[in-house]
């Protein structure tokens, strides 16, 4: 079960760093090549879809404000048994340490293809930490 973590730092407080991630057009400037379809919103749970150029997976995001925690996780879940994301935020003197967990593991079948899966997400990783980190900056 491959899990990746990456941590940025962005000069901003906690809160407002936490709330422009929960807000609803995060996915969309994160994602501004794929169509986005909010189905569900309430105060703790947002639930989407996003069409891309590869994929159309629908999103559960389940909102903790009172840890400054998201989790997320792709449904449905083909090729994947789980695939979880957790955004934590931590107070830090310079300001707040974004941390990032990407948690997954292959079906039976898909468990031949996970090196390069692993490789994709680690690299892929990275760049979206960066459009992260220039998001919440801005």
């Amino acid at each position: 079960m491959p899990k990746l973590t990456n941590d940025i730092l962005i000069k901003i407080p906690r809160e407002p760093a936490y709330q422009k991630m929960t807000g609803l057009d995060f996915e969309r400037k994160m994602n501004p090549t794929s169509s986005f379809e909010i189905q569900y919103v309430d105060e703790r749970l947002i639930r989407y879809r996003w069409t891309n150029e590869m994929d159309s997976p629908g999103f559960e995001k389940i909102l903790l404000p009172e840890t400054y925690t998201i989790f997320s996780q792709r449904k449905p879940k083909t090729p994947f048994l789980y695939s979880y994301f957790i955004y934590m935020f931590l107070e830090s003197p310079e300001g707040t340490i974004v941390r990032y967990i990407q948690d997954f593991q292959l079906e039976a079948e898909s468990k031949s293809k996970e090196e390069g899966v692993v490789a994709y997400f680690r690299a892929n990783s990275i760049k979206v930490m960066q459009a992260l980190e220039e998001y919440l900056s801005s």
